[in-house]
């Protein structure tokens, strides 16, 4: 994905941003509230 955002301006659909942010972006925050938590 990173690829394609930052190599294929044109490529990316919208399809597949909203498939991203839906998927994996929501574990994504969660381990990051953990990390977060964890070095307070």
């Amino acid at each position: 994905m990173r690829n394609r955002l930052v190599h294929g301006y044109g490529t990316v659909g919208h399809a597949l941003v909203f498939n991203t942010v839906t998927t994996s972006f929501p574990a994504l925050a969660d381990e990051l509230e953990q990390e977060l938590k964890r070095v307070g």
